[in-house]
């Protein structure tokens, strides 16, 4: 459990409430300090998302504690991030995009849990990785503009970037998931087939 991928994983869990926490510190008035901090912090545990598993593969290291808790990882931090900027009194950010988000995150958690339970590995799509790319980007993208305006170098409207930003989001994860939804009917052939070859 223990492996340097792992720890590098489970690091997400802990910048996660972190991120939080500076979130919802940011006065009306803004504070460039506390906000190029969650910018840095965002950033640092993006990086631990792309070392993780290259780190694994390098040192001959993939378990399936890391198989499982990567996707967990991601979706922890996330939806901390987006319930940060739903919550605070500053941003207030759309919380139909923060439902979305949570029901797509539920749904595939469930979806792998049952291919797992079958002894099938659902492996991450094209669509699931380009959502990953496009809202990590979405973030840090706002993330900057914030931390921008609170340092006095730009003044954005930072409502309507926040609202678009999140519809992005949002508009990503319902597009992936036509993709992992059209794999159930071979994910449950597969399930039958095994099945079949159990009994005979």
């Amino acid at each position: 459990m223990w492996t340097l991928a792992n720890i590098l994983t489970l690091s997400r869990f802990v910048t996660a409430p972190v991120f939080l926490v500076l979130i919802l510190s940011l006065p009306e008035e803004g504070n460039a300090t506390l906000a190029w901090a969650a910018t840095a912090l965002i950033l640092v545990t993006l990086i631990t998302d792309m070392l993780d598993g290259a780190v694994a593969r390098a040192c001959r290291a993939v378990t399936d504690f890391g198989k499982i808790m990567d996707p967990v990882a991601d979706s922890t931090f996330f939806l901390t991030a987006i319930l940060a900027f739903t919550i605070s009194d500053r941003f207030q950010a759309p919380i139909w995009a923060a439902v979305v988000v949570l029901y797509r995150e539920i749904g595939m958690h469930v979806l792998r849990r049952y291919a797992a339970l079958r002894g099938i590995v659902l492996a991450a799509k094209f669509s699931g990785k380009a959502k990953m790319v496009i809202q990590s980007l979405a973030m840090v993208l706002l993330m900057v503009m914030i931390a921008a305006t609170d340092s006095g170098w730009l003044n954005a409207d930072l409502p309507a970037w926040i609202f678009w930003v999140f519809t992005v989001i949002a508009a990503v994860n319902i597009l992936s998931l036509p993709e992992y939804l059209l794999a159930i009917p071979s994910l449950y052939q597969q399930s039958s087939n095994q099945d079949t070859d159990s009994t005979e």
